[in-house]
């Protein structure tokens, strides 16, 4: 139950903002690449919005299942379905960090936490794609998460600043 309180005020912290600037590491395990973003993403009641800004601007929204990708001039573009899978995976454990939905958060993965911060392991059929969740926090504030993927891809979000 401890846990749960901790992992509820963690969680809550990137819930009071609705929008933040980021920067994002990916790593492409099949390329040995890292690639490096910036943006600002967007919680909305029926989903989120991430707008790249560097090093090339482009637009994501996921609503309710449903993704949308947006080129810096206007063009949607539609990924291959394998890419579109990993993608959808990823805002959905964005939108679970940002709900603070504990109980979804117990039914899919083992909680473990850490002095400075969390790890979930799935439990679930997420396991397939998803290996973990590390996140780290400081003075209660989830300052950067990386999700690890089972094909050796990462992706590191850090909070940069929440925009008021």
């Amino acid at each position: 139950m401890r846990y749960l309180m901790v992992l509820s005020l963690f969680l809550a912290s990137i819930a009071v903002a609705e929008s933040y600037h980021f920067s994002e590491e990916r790593y492409i395990s099949a390329f040995d690449k890292t690639i490096e973003r910036e943006g600002v993403i967007s919680f909305e009641p029926d989903g989120v919005t991430v707008n790249y800004q560097l090093p090339d601007k482009r637009s994501i929204t996921y609503r309710q299942g449903d993704l949308q990708i947006i080129d810096a001039d206007g063009t949607p573009m539609q990924p291959d379905s394998n890419v579109l899978s990993g993608i959808k995976i990823y805002f959905d454990m964005l939108l679970l960090l940002h709900d603070n939905d504990t109980t979804k958060l117990e039914k899919d993965f083992e909680i473990l936490m850490q002095e400075d911060g969390y790890t979930l392991t799935p439990t679930s059929d997420l396991g397939r794609f998803v290996r973990e969740i590390s996140v780290k926090t400081e003075q209660g504030r989830i300052v950067t998460f990386t999700i690890g993927m089972t094909n050796g891809d990462a992706i590191t979000i850090r909070n940069r600043d929440a925009i008021p």
